[in-house]
C-alpha cells in the first residue's frame, strides 16, 4: 500500500500530465482537440482568450448543440 507521501507525489505527478495534455490540446489551435474544460480555461485566461477566444465560444455552442451563426441565416 502506498504511503502518504507516495500518494502525494502520484497525484502531483497525475496533476502535472493532465495540465500538460491540456496545454498542448489548447496550443494546437484545433478546436476538434477542445472539451468544454479546455474552453473554459481559455476564456479565463487573458492571453488565451485573445487568441483562441472567438473558436472557443464555438466549440462550447458545438459541445451544447446550439446551431451555428452561419445555420441561422439560412
Amino acid at each position: 500500500m502506498l504511503d502518504k507521501k507516495d500518494k502525494a507525489k502520484r497525484n502531483s505527478n497525475d496533476v502535472k500530465l493532465h495540465r500538460n495534455k491540456r496545454k498542448e490540446r489548447i496550443e494546437s489551435g484545433n478546436p476538434e482537440l477542445w472539451n468544454i474544460k479546455d474552453c473554459a480555461a481559455i476564456l479565463s485566461t487573458d492571453y488565451l482568450r485573445a487568441k483562441y477566444g472567438f473558436m472557443a465560444w464555438q466549440k462550447i455552442g458545438q459541445l451544447m448543440n446550439y446551431p451555428l451563426h452561419t445555420e441561422l441565416k439560412k
